[in-house]
């Protein structure tokens, strides 16, 4: 036997969604509105590395990839000790394997 509930149920289960995603969508307005008056345009992505390439001469790279030695030496994770030297990790074995002193 079907209840009536179940179409309520479903109904009001959609109805919620859309009050959901209405009140998300307008705080990401909002969130966008605040970013646009803060940094004079919305094509802005919180978190992102906007720093130029960095360019090391190999007797930093060296440097760089003994230091991050010694903190994984210590217990330290490679992918943080990378980041303390604002590398990546992949970066970090690359110079780990292409400069070898």
């Amino acid at each position: 036997m079907i209840t009536s509930q179940a179409p309520d149920s479903y109904g009001a289960s959609i109805s919620s969604f859309m009050r959901w995603a209405q009140e998300r969508l307008q705080k990401e307005v909002e969130e966008n509105d605040r970013v646009e008056a803060k940094t004079g345009t919305r094509d802005f992505i919180l978190g992102s590395n906007d720093a130029k390439k960095q360019d090391f001469t190999d007797s930093e790279k060296v440097a760089i990839v003994n230091s991050i030695d010694k903190l994984r030496a210590d217990g330290e994770k490679a992918c943080n000790a990378s980041s303390q030297f604002g590398i990546h990790t992949s970066t970090y074995y690359k110079w780990k394997r292409t400069n070898k002193k």
